[in-house]
């Protein structure tokens, strides 16, 4: 949500993703982690 409000990329194309990847290197990792705990 941080990243939709502060960035400049609404929406989840690859764009955004990069900008994500430039502010948390591992957020994939987390991505993964966070999807299976929810499940």
């Amino acid at each position: 949500m941080f990243f939709h409000h502060f960035l400049k990329e609404l929406n989840h194309s690859p764009a955004f993703w990069r900008l994500v990847e430039q502010a948390i290197p591992d957020y994939r990792a987390l991505r993964h982690k966070l999807k299976h705990q929810i499940a």
